[in-house]
């Protein structure tokens, strides 16, 4: 792993001494994000979705808001606070200690 993770460092740092974009620049995250966001868009509608889009409020938000629900919580929590209202909402609780759980913990 952490040869895998320097290997990351290294092209960063060759891409910035170099005066380039990184393969993974926010140029690339937006265009990934716009797909995303499409699909989403897409699939609520109906119809095909055209780049780049001409709205641009979140469909899934806007969807919600279309369905009479309300806002949703303020985000982004700590993980373990929001582990801890998944394993309430989901009943995981661990079978020693009685406490809420990840489903995937032994």
């Amino acid at each position: 792993m952490a040869n895998a993770e320097f290997w990351y460092v290294d092209d960063y740092v060759q891409a910035l001494d170099g005066g380039q974009e990184h393969r993974c620049s926010g140029a690339d995250t937006r265009h990934v994000l716009e797909v995303i966001m499409s699909v989403f868009e897409s699939g609520l509608s109906g119809h095909t979705v055209q780049l780049p889009q001409q709205r641009r409020d979140h469909p899934l938000l806007r969807a919600r808001a279309a369905a009479g629900l309300g806002p949703l919580d303020v985000q982004p929590r700590p993980y373990h606070q929001w582990l801890a209202a998944q394993a309430a909402k989901y009943g995981w609780r661990h079978e020693r200690t009685g406490l809420y759980t990840s489903a995937c913990e032994p």
